[in-house]
């Protein structure tokens, strides 16, 4: 039951972080020109981009923290930091996942690789997201912490699937105050586990807190 527990957390994290829904207009947006097999091509690549940035993340991510000599505790601070900036962004309906103009003329001739740059990144899996799955990663120090992860990766790819494939049908069911009221829900969730992650950060920082 623990186990489930902790991997209903992890999938939850990831996903609120994410939130995929909020990037419905972007893919309609960047995709409305694109032809429907294009279209099946975006929304696969996209989907398995996104296992893969968090698979990497979860296993290489202590690593390459470890190469720059930063711990996880100063890690978790900083993600949570910055997870409570997207937090605020959210519920203040700034997006900081916006595309240039150059970037948008980019993808208007590059075609399919918008499912990588910038559906996967930055704005399915930025900062926040790999924060979150760097963490998660290492704060079990075993092989289970890789598991959260890695199984919460492969639901979230097949959601994020079903969400960009199902988007023109969303987005005419929940409409756009729908999918604000969805974000503002996600924010509040998002900041609590930002305040989560600091406070960890920090008595792991400063042990002579906890007493």
């Amino acid at each position: 039951m623990e186990y489930a527990t902790e991997l209903l957390k992890t999938l939850i994290s990831i996903f609120v972080v994410m939130n995929p829904l909020a990037v419905i207009p972007v893919y309609l947006s960047l995709t409305k020109d694109l032809t429907l097999p294009d279209k099946q091509k975006v929304i696969k690549i996209s989907s398995i981009s996104v296992f893969c940035v968090l698979f990497v993340s979860a296993i290489a991510g202590e690593a390459i923290l470890r190469t720059f000599g930063i711990s996880i505790s100063a890690f978790q601070v900083g993600g949570g930091i910055l997870l409570s900036v997207i937090s605020y962004n959210m519920m203040m309906a700034k997006d900081d996942r916006s595309q240039t103009k150059e970037e948008k003329i980019d993808n208007e001739n590059k075609g399919i690789s918008i499912a990588v740059v910038p559906l996967t990144i930055p704005m399915l899996t930025g900062p926040g997201t790999m924060s979150v799955a760097i963490v998660t990663a290492s704060k079990y120090h075993n092989f289970i912490g890789y598991f959260y992860v890695i199984i919460s990766a492969a639901i979230i790819a097949f959601v994020v699937y079903n969400i960009f494939k199902s988007a023109d049908k969303i987005k005419r069911i929940i409409g756009i105050t729908g999918m604000n009221i969805l974000t503002k829900v996600m924010s509040l969730l998002l900041m609590a586990l930002a305040i989560e992650l600091i406070a960890t950060g920090v008595r792991s920082l400063l042990p002579g807190l906890a007493g």
